[in-house]
């Protein structure tokens, strides 16, 4: 209930203080959908409620860092925005390079600031790290970090963004690396559900 109040009051914010408040509407539905995703891959793997909550929270809150950003300065992020969509450089990129930290990193920072547990802040801040193979160092957050991630280009793909494309060639090479077999597995179960639910 403290993250649901929490997204809903930094979207609402936000929304006061811009004229785009159209773009923030859509990125707090996004973020609706990927906690859903989310929750939807770490009950997949066993996870128990405790950790299915914090999956939830963790996508649900996935994109907070980006209104840090707008909240920042508005014109740049809209700018860099801008220039992500021209392609040639990845989101993250252009937003360290002009506020010195990513969305995903500034989200994260912000969530443990609130207080948040470190599976939720942690998987936020690296929902955008290349995976690497499961071992000894592999985190709760990391592992919470790549439901995050699928759960989010599932979205960009299910609802046909104009991500849509990029997001397609990122699952593709997330299911050509490291922990491509249990991210093909998710999807796959994925695609099922669809099937079912266009059937019923």
């Amino acid at each position: 209930v403290r993250t649901l109040a929490l997204s809903v009051q930094g979207f609402r914010n936000l929304m006061l203080h811009t004229e785009r408040s159209s773009a923030i509407s859509w990125l707090m539905e996004h973020g609706f959908r990927v906690a859903v995703l989310t929750r939807e891959i770490a009950e997949q793997e066993g996870a128990d409620s405790s950790r299915s909550n914090c999956a939830f929270s963790a996508g649900l809150l996935h994109d907070i860092g980006k209104l840090v950003l707008l909240r920042a300065d508005e014109e740049r992020y809209f700018h860099c925005l801008a220039r992500w969509a021209d392609g040639g450089c990845s989101l993250e990129r252009l937003e360290t390079d002009e506020f010195g930290a990513s969305h995903a990193e500034a989200g994260g920072y912000l969530l443990g600031a609130w207080g948040l547990l470190p599976e939720v802040f942690l998987a936020v801040a690296r929902h955008h790290a290349i995976p690497r193979p499961a071992g000894p160092d592999w985190t709760v957050a990391d592992e919470t970090g790549l439901w995050v991630r699928v759960a989010d280009l599932l979205d960009h793909i299910e609802m046909d963004t104009g991500q849509a494309e990029e997001a397609r060639q990122e699952m593709a090479m997330l299911e050509r690396g490291p922990q491509g077999e249990r991210v093909a597995r998710w999807v796959a179960a994925r695609r099922g559900r669809l099937v079912q639910e266009k059937a019923a």
